[in-house]
């Protein structure tokens, strides 16, 4: 959902809000980001599979690309 959208479809609703209410929906939000933001995998073996499953996954998208080009 695109911001405009979203200020259309939501924007009388929040206008109507408290402010107390508008804070805690500010606070929940800075909950969920800041949650979002920490590290998911905090053992060095968890992180090294990640890199190794993002390589894996670059390197079947470059083999797909390639087989289905037309070629020359």
């Amino acid at each position: 959902m695109k911001l405009r959208e979203m200020q259309t479809d939501y924007g009388d609703e929040y206008n109507k809000l408290s402010k107390e209410d508008k804070d805690e929906l500010v606070e929940e939000f800075k909950s969920i980001k800041k949650a979002a933001s920490t590290i998911r995998h905090p053992t060095a073996c968890s992180r090294l599979q990640d890199v190794t499953n993002v390589v894996r996954n670059m390197e079947l998208l470059v083999q797909l690309q390639f087989s289905c080009s037309p070629t020359q």
